[in-house]
């Protein structure tokens, strides 16, 4: 029996399961491009509360329900774990005369939630892949 690395396999530095890429271009002279950041209380990440009006990051499509509350990982693929880290990662990218400066961010889980019973919701498409998934379980099928 030989064992061997298995082929496509990678580590990755993210230890966060959903996160997405932004690219904002540099212009203006915000110095977080628009960015409204602060730290989390808890764990010291730093969390995206809003984009400001009429600077780069306002003009993100859909940013309150996609991106608002992520945190932030890395500036241009360096690590970031402060705010100062992210002020300087956009003052280099100015001096270097970058277009732009691309975000890593970590998107929350959000769960739907029933107002009155602070119970789970599950809407109809998710019923129809739970009773496939129940029907393939029953009848020993894979689904």
């Amino acid at each position: 029996m030989v064992l061997g690395i298995p082929g496509g396999f990678c580590l990755s530095t993210n230890p966060f399961e959903h996160s997405t890429d932004i690219t904002i271009p540099i212009k203006g002279n915000h110095s977080t491009l628009g960015l409204s950041l602060a730290l989390h209380p808890d764990n010291d990440c730093i969390i995206l509360r809003e984009c400001i009006p009429s600077t780069p990051a306002g003009r993100i499509p859909r940013w309150r329900s996609t991106i608002r509350d992520s945190t932030v990982i890395t500036v241009n693929d360096i690590s970031s774990s402060s705010i100062d880290n992210v002020l300087s990662s956009i003052a280099a990218a100015r001096l270097r005369n970058d277009e732009s400066v691309s975000f890593t961010l970590v998107t929350p889980e959000r769960v739907n939630i029933h107002p009155g019973t602070n119970v789970p919701q599950i809407h109809f498409d998710q019923l129809n892949v739970m009773a496939f998934q129940h029907n393939a379980a029953r009848n020993d099928t894979t689904p």
